[in-house]
């Protein structure tokens, strides 16, 4: 082995276990780290063991994440007051529905009179109409 030459086996045990924990935690497939490892322990110089590692800056990938965190926050937000607004714009909408159909209740008196005025003055397909006089009437 490479490092016997320079280190005691629980050195080597140490440090194995410790590049382990560190490739582990920066997501390294395993073949990737297995592979870095036996070059370690086989005697290959370590100065190429990172050569293919592309340099990241860790300070600068928390600062990354802090910012992606904070915007998925403030969207989270965003789409709960959206729809916060639109259940009221729901309510609001039921509201003024019954109301319109108490009015067009005592104007019109019949069903198939408010159903005729409902498809000829306020646009509303025959079926539409159907629905509210059975949500409403």
């Amino acid at each position: 082995m490479y490092c016997r030459r320079w280190a005691s086996e629980n050195i080597v045990q140490i440090i194995v276990n410790s590049l382990w924990a560190l490739f582990m935690k920066m997501q390294v497939s395993v073949s990737e780290a297995t592979d870095c490892l036996r070059k370690m322990i086989g005697g290959e110089s370590m100065g190429n063991w990172f050569e293919n590692m592309e340099p990241m800056n860790i300070q600068e990938e928390r600062a990354n994440t802090k910012r992606e965190r904070e915007r998925a926050d403030q969207a989270e937000e965003e789409r709960d007051r959206a729809e916060e607004k639109l259940n009221k714009t729901e309510v609001e909408r039921d509201k003024a529905e019954k109301t319109l159909m108490d009015l067009m209740k005592k104007v019109y008196g019949t069903k198939e009179n408010v159903i005729k005025n409902l498809v000829e003055s306020c646009d509303k397909t025959e079926e539409e109409a159907k629905r509210l006089i059975q949500k409403y009437w």
